[in-house]
């Protein structure tokens, strides 16, 4: 039982390591994202 424990707090360290890096990679994404829309809209206008 004790290793199963381990296991799954392992399991859900490595799942919210994850879920943090992803965000932080989305949060890095989006600002270059608009960076490049906005001269797109004022080129367009």
């Amino acid at each position: 039982m004790p290793r199963s424990i381990i296991v799954l707090i392992v399991v859900a360290v490595l799942l919210v390591g994850g879920i943090v890096l992803l965000s932080m990679r989305d949060t890095h994404k989006e600002p270059t994202r608009i960076d490049k829309a906005v001269p797109l809209e004022n080129l367009a206008n």
